[in-house]
């Protein structure tokens, strides 16, 4: 390779251009070229790649750049690296002279920020007042600052403009941070930590975490504790959206909760956000404490304080039409989730009730890890950046997931594995990062993956069988066992790779996946530790066949619950009604809870039955509704976790009077899909027929009904909005039932 360096101009541009050389003998056709910035050029860990080339050199001068930057720091010395390349070795033009110019355009642009880039960082103070208006910061003029890993959130690409902050971490190792839109020409704003372990602005950057939309409206919201008191970190800002510039507030506080009291988290979040959501907590049967997000808002996280001891009743409710709800809490600093639930976005049916609740017990203790299981494995999906802990000690488990059959590179189960799970909903390619995080130290983690092949996929019950998952069905398509405290996974251009053993360097080759597969990944420590580890995982690419990045390539419902439902279903027997189900395994069951509903949209509980707690075989449950309703009664399951976590089963329903003559329509109103039950007193062919509020005919369908219960869909989003009437009509024209349906 070849070196040259440059100082920067005042203007921070800088425009650099290649071609083939016009004389001599030996002339490079192909080249590579890596451009760094370096405090210290004796010192590698100190240079900073901000750009790169790699291609066929024009034999004229080029019409456009090569490579161009903008906003770099002025009087900055750039470090120019020339190199042949691994894919040109057999070309006999792979070495040779090449011609380089560089130029410094537009000396007129707007000068930047002073906070453009880290080393120009604002000092954030705690504990001043954050106004929304007028707003100390903004993007406006800034650039994107090259080098530093891309935040994983907030729509961060190649046009955004980013400004920076830094904080000296407080005594508590706690820190709040919040962005609001500011005035003038406001801006959205969303936000990454950072830290570079005690090195300083010129150091390599590590991301801790990234936000867009956990704070109040469109503000994005850090809450984060366990930073080293006394250390320097950095906070990256940037508007989204087209314009990519504009004002918000930046603040900074250092929450400490009342004595005797810990802190709580509550993250409220929302798929299609078109209401308010809220949640209740009541300390000790105290008065109801409200806490809500903005009208409209897609997420948001809260901080609670709770005393030591206390029982703390959280209510979760919403107003509005909320869709693909999820709402959670955890103690501030404790990687287990105390509660979490996940609502979906339903297609057609009833809606999820409107109120859920959950009862803490003895505030501020521990809480048990999650166990070490592939049956536990979390999903995880693009685009989000995940995060989680390995434990420094085994937590039990229900099998030995991990033999000499299928292990791999990895050369036990050790303390603290992970397991991770993905679906694609589409064929692609996938890489990934794995980064410890703990005190802004990457730690040595290894991790493996296997493809368990095409899955059975139920959207309203998950219900994947452990057994097709757990353990996996053989080797790792992907597996590093690198002994290196450093990043980890999978790299975008690297080909050929795809294993790794202790002399690794931790990168291996993008995954190929194919839509409709479970992947399972764990995660473990590189080393014996008995030290509890922070990581994240960034995606780095997801791509559809075509090389397009599809941000809804990987399906984010839970694809792994604690309970394989079967079957659920629900019978009149006299005067009572036999609610029953079966399971094909459980992992770490506690109880099955009975909901009862009279319009399959608002339930309660009427009973509960004692789970079998962990097994591999089929087992038979059944509960009596002694007291049913009159008319239609609409039963589900919620599953219970021994964690609290839960989860919601299919809804069935059962009658308990004669319904001929009387069908029943759900949801009504509807938008588009109904279903449509009654109890039928013939066997045989019938027609379902859809008339205007004048009788004219505009719809008919033909099914097979046997004497009993008729349950039967219907698609019904060709209407128009109004008011229809559906009848049931027997092969000799005999109208056996009507029913009113209103179409928005």
């Amino acid at each position: 390779d070849l070196w040259r360096k440059l100082i920067v101009p005042a203007s921070g541009n800088v425009n650099m251009f290649l071609a083939r050389a016009t004389t001599g003998s030996m002339t490079a056709w192909t080249i590579g070229v890596s451009v760094y910035l370096a405090s210290n050029c004796t010192d590698p860990s100190t240079f900073r790649q901000i750009g790169a080339f790699q291609g066929t050199l024009p034999l004229t001068a080029p019409t456009s750049t090569n490579l161009s930057f903008r906003c770099l720091p002025a009087g900055a010395t750039l470090y120019v690296r020339f190199h042949s390349l691994q894919s040109a070795q057999s070309a006999v033009r792979r070495y040779g002279q090449f011609r380089f110019r560089w130029v410094a355009p537009n000396p007129s642009d707007p000068t930047p920020p002073a906070n453009n880039q880290p080393c120009g960082a604002t000092p954030l103070a705690f504990n001043v007042s954050c106004p929304v208006s007028p707003g100390p910061g903004g993007s406006i003029d800034a650039c994107n600052t090259p080098g530093i890993p891309t935040p994983a959130c907030g729509g961060f690409d190649g046009s955004s403009r980013d400004v920076w902050y830094s904080f000296v971490a407080p005594p508590s190792g706690t820190v709040f941070i919040e962005a609001s839109t500011g005035a003038g020409f406001p801006a959205d704003p969303a936000m990454a930590l950072y830290t570079t372990g005690g090195s300083g602005c010129n150091g390599r950057f590590t991301l801790i975490e990234c936000d867009a939309d956990q704070g109040a409206g469109n503000g994005a919201r850090i809450i984060r504790t366990g930073l080293v008191p006394g250390q320097t970190y950095y906070v990256r800002a940037w508007a989204q959206g087209s314009s990519a510039q504009g004002n918000f507030s930046l603040c900074i506080s250092e929450p400490i909760p009342p004595a005797g009291s810990c802190f709580y988290l509550i993250d409220l979040s929302a798929q299609y956000p078109n209401g308010t959501q809220y949640m209740d907590v009541t300390i000790n049967g105290g008065a109801p404490t409200t806490y809500s997000t903005s009208p409209g808002d897609a997420s948001e996280i809260i901080l609670v304080a709770i005393p030591t001891g206390a029982t703390a009743l959280f209510e979760y409710y919403n107003s509005g039409t909320m869709g693909g709800t999820t709402y959670r809490v955890i103690r501030l600093g404790d990687p287990t989730v105390l509660w979490e639930q996940t609502v979906g976005v339903p297609v057609f049916g009833p809606q999820p009730p409107a109120q859920y609740r959950f009862t803490l017990n003895n505030a501020c203790q521990p809480l048990v890890p999650p166990v070490s299981d592939c049956l536990g494995a979390k999903t995880v999906c693009t685009p989000n950046t995940e995060f989680g802990t390995l434990m420094g000690t085994l937590q039990p488990g229900n099998r030995y997931d991990l033999t000499a059959a299928n292990m791999g590179c990895l050369s036990t189960e050790r303390n603290g594995i992970a397991w991770l799970i993905f679906r694609p909903v589409q064929n692609g390619t996938v890489a990934f990062w794995f980064d410890g995080t703990t005190n802004g130290n990457t730690a040595d983690l290894d991790f493996a993956i296997w493809d368990a092949g095409a899955i059975t996929y139920m959207p309203y019950m998950p219900n994947i069988n452990a057994d097709d998952l757990c353990a996996p069905p053989g080797p790792p398509v992907r597996c590093s066992s690198a002994r290196r405290n450093t990043s980890t996974g999978l790299q975008p251009g690297l080909n050929g790779i795809t294993q790794e053993g202790n002399g690794g360097w931790g990168w291996l080759s993008p995954l190929s996946i194919q839509a409709d597969h479970a992947y399972l990944i764990a995660l473990v420590h590189g080393k014996d530790t008995t030290v509890n580890v922070q990581y994240q995982m960034r995606w780095t690419q997801y791509t559809d066949v075509s090389g397009v990045t599809s941000n809804t390539m990987l399906d984010c419902t839970s694809l792994v619950l604690p309970v394989e439902l079967l079957s659920i279903d629900a019978q009149a027997k006299g005067q009572e009604i036999e609610v029953t189900w079966a399971t094909a395994s459980e992992s770490n069951s506690s109880h099955f809870i009975i909901e009862r509903s009279p319009d399959a949209k608002t339930f309660a509980d009427i009973g509960s039955v004692e789970a079998a707690g962990n097994s591999q075989s089929r087992i038979d449950y059944h509960f009596t509704d002694q007291h049913p309703f009159p008319g239609a009664n609409y039963y589900r399951l919620r599953q219970v976790d021994r964690d609290g976590r839960f989860a919601h089963s299919d809804i069935v329903v059962a009658f308990m009077d004669d319904r001929s003559g009387h069908p029943l329509l759900f949801p009504n109103p509807t938008t588009g899909r109904v279903e449509l039950l009654m109890d039928i007193p013939v066997s045989g062919p019938v027609m379902v027929l859809i008339t205007d509020a004048v009788g004219r005919a505009l719809h008919t369908e033909f099914t097979t009904a046997e004497h009993g219960a008729l349950r039967y869909p219907l698609d019904v989003s060709p209407l128009a909005a109004g008011a229809y009437f559906v009848q049931v009509v027997t092969a000799d024209g005999r109208a056996i039932g009507t029913a009113q349906l209103m179409k928005r």
